[in-house]
């Protein structure tokens, strides 16, 4: 099956809504007595993956990946707020997305989102570092989460089922995760700066799941922008794969890791 091409209608406006989605979700959760914010992140991020597994399947030109991808994704999304709730856990799987991010600097050109992200891993490495003795917390897992998501749900998509094939659709996964949080870095700073004191002058929920709102906000719209470039730029690797290589002649399409340059970003 050919590769389609990114366009914003409808692969762009899907890629923005699954995050509108999944936040409007973790709210609902988040309004019901008795549901914490771990609770309220887990529906956030198994929502958000098992979206994705739609759209990375179509990245592909394959919609039956999307029947493996869509179960993975929401899995992972439950599993990454469970283990990135530790620090120790979360600085542990800081470290390779540091080096992908200083790959992608150095080798592959990618100046601005490089160091965007280079930053953002560095100060959250700092921060995690100081609180590494604390007890679990699910704010943590808001760092580490999305990559760890897109990456579960490309390696359902290996070019081939051995182990190389694996790591190849995992590594195009989480670099992609890695290259749409760049911009993505804006969008939850304006969650964060902007729209949690305007929202937070309103209460109309309980101050326990108000506080819970209040963290999903800045993650939603942060994730929100980070997916839009996170599918673009798997949906361009692909189809740059597809329609200048003999590759994918007569075989399934799969993720690989992209070799071609981009500048900047």
């Amino acid at each position: 099956m050919n590769q389609p091409k990114f366009t914003f209608w409808p692969w762009g406006t899907l890629a923005a809504a699954v995050p509108i989605m999944a936040f409007g979700c973790s709210v609902i959760a988040a309004s019901q007595k008795g549901v914490n914010p771990e609770e309220s992140l887990i529906v956030f991020f198994s929502v958000l993956a098992a979206g994705n597994g739609y759209l990375f399947a179509m990245a592909v030109g394959d919609f039956g990946r999307s029947i493996v991808a869509m179960p993975a994704g929401a899995i992972a999304g439950f599993i990454a707020v469970k283990i990135f709730a530790f620090p120790i856990l979360t600085m542990l799987f800081l470290f390779p997305l540091i080096v992908i991010a200083l790959f992608s600097l150095t080798l592959q050109q990618r100046i601005v989102s490089g160091c965007l992200v280079m930053l953002a891993l560095g100060i959250s490495t700092l921060v995690i570092a100081t609180v590494i003795a604390a007890k679990a917390n699910p704010a943590f897992a808001t760092v580490c989460a999305y990559p760890f998501t897109c990456g579960a749900i490309t390696a359902t998509m290996p070019l081939k089922s051995d182990l190389e094939g694996y790591w190849q659709a995992w590594y195009a996964g989480t670099r992609a995760a890695l290259f749409g949080m760049a911009p993505g870095i804006a969008g939850l700073a304006f969650g964060a700066m902007i729209l949690d004191p305007v929202i937070g002058s309103f209460r109309p929920l309980t101050s326990a799941q108000f506080e819970t709102v209040l963290l999903i906000i800045p993650v939603g719209m942060g994730l929100l922008v980070a997916n839009y470039f996170c599918v673009r730029e798997l949906f361009a690797s692909v189809f740059r794969a597809g329609v200048s290589s003999d590759t994918y002649s007569g075989e399934e399409s799969a993720f690989t890791p992209d070799s071609d340059e981009s500048p900047l970003l």
